[in-house]
């Protein structure tokens, strides 16, 4: 009986010779369910079940690439009609280092250099669902060396994307580890800092690089962000970054003409524009959030069907209270008091089951009439807090001071 991981962390390991490393924390900091960090009950580790990797080279072999994309797995005899579940797979490097949790599915190995050795061990994390205790599968070593001094497969013209590179974007490439910043510019006045515990999900901008640049993280690394964006364009490559807490995730970055992108996002997403959300492993029923903040101007006015409080609450009841503003918030201006806009609205979880979220926003211009299809702000902040529902933000005032005290630890305006 065979069984693999399927919503797995698009892992990128680089060894030695000044390469790093991207792993998950420890595995020993986890808890186990319904135990105190560190209690987790460990069983010694089943020789008679097996750690394999498809894709991987034979022992001692030599690889004429600088990627390796790896799928694991674990077989054996024991595992049929067995009480143990698939909890992941944990990897180190070399003989010194600890295990670490790495992705499955696919495993991708880049920035492999020419000339060097490498040691990886992996082995299978299992849980048995009766006594909650730990299991380890067999442990699996990979031994290989890296000669590029052999050309590699010329490129198929009808297949464009880069050979042996793992799971491509056909018309797209696939680059090698890029980490996005966790402190982002918005637009000219605002930076976005994101927090530990949270992860950027789309990030736009026109400040950072001289054109357009947009990445989006995939849904094998965040399977709430539900988009049906592909990467595939001329101007799309697949990276991997690393999150505040140490997740490895895979994106998509694109660099696409202003008219591309419109188009492209159907005209809802400004050219600058953050939005971040809760680590995948951290959600749960009472714990999921998300921050989103637009920056609008003359090329891509602010509108109603731009706008991402309007696009989430577009089925449901929008009502606003007036309150308190956050001091030195908006450009140019110190309101007193502006309008807190918020919804109930269901979204999609994870499992295809609908969750009750709130939906709020503060937007930087005067009351704003979400009936007008055709009014426009030629320049306009938003920013949109989303929190699943709960007692926490039950009253509308109970609401907009959780969302000003996120949206202030988060977002911090740069210009008086």
């Amino acid at each position: 009986m065979i069984i693999t991981q399927r919503h797995v962390s698009l892992i990128a390991l680089t060894l030695a010779a000044g390469l790093s490393q991207a792993c998950d924390r420890a595995t020993t900091d986890a808890a186990a369910p319904g135990g105190d960090k560190g209690q987790v009950q460990v069983q010694a580790p089943q020789q008679a079940i097996a750690t394999e990797a498809d894709g991987a080279p034979a022992d001692g072999a030599t690889v004429q690439a600088d990627t390796l994309t790896l799928t694991f797995k674990v077989d054996g005899p024991e595992l049929a009609g067995s009480e143990l579940v698939l909890q992941g797979f944990e990897c180190k490097v070399g003989d010194g280092d600890a295990f670490k949790t790495c992705g499955g599915t696919p495993f991708i190995i880049s920035g492999l250099k020419h000339g060097e050795a490498y040691a990886i061990t992996v082995r299978g994390v299992l849980k048995d669902s009766k006594t909650g205790a730990t299991v380890y599968a067999a442990e699996l070593p990979l031994h290989f060396k890296v000669d590029l001094t052999t050309p590699a497969t010329p490129v198929d013209p009808a297949h464009p994307g880069n050979p042996g590179q793992g799971p491509t974007n056909e018309g797209g490439t696939v680059d090698s580890m890029r980490t996005l910043s966790t402190t982002l510019l918005l637009g000219n006045a605002y930076q976005v800092v994101v927090p530990e515990g949270l992860h950027t999900i789309e990030y736009s901008s026109t400040k950072t690089t001289g054109m357009l640049s947009f990445y989006r993280v995939a849904n094998q690394s965040d399977p709430y962000y539900a988009t049906q964006f592909t990467c595939n364009a001329s101007w799309d490559q697949l990276i991997t970054s690393i999150a505040p807490a140490g997740d490895a995730l895979q994106y998509c970055h694109s660099t696409p003409t202003r008219e591309a992108y419109k188009t492209d996002s159907e005209f809802r997403l400004a050219h600058n524009h953050v939005e971040i959300a809760t680590d995948t492993k951290l959600v749960a029923k009472d714990n999921q959030e998300r921050l989103a903040f637009s920056v609008y101007d003359s090329d891509f006015e602010f509108m109603n069907v731009r706008s991402r409080f309007w696009n989430a609450c577009q089925n449901s009841k929008k009502a606003y209270i007036t309150v308190p503003m956050i001091p030195n918030f908006f450009i140019g201006v110190n309101p007193e008091k502006v309008d807190f806009w918020y919804c109930d609205t269901y979204q999609t979880d994870s499992d295809g089951r609908p969750a009750l979220f709130r939906v709020g926003a503060f937007v930087d211009v005067d009351h704003m009439d979400w009936d007008c299809n055709d009014c426009k702000y030629s320049r306009a902040l938003e920013a949109t807090y989303m929190v699943r529902a709960s007692q926490d933000v039950f009253l509308p005032e109970q609401f907009a001071k959780v969302a000003q005290e996120r949206i202030l630890k988060t977002l911090s305006k740069l210009t008086p």
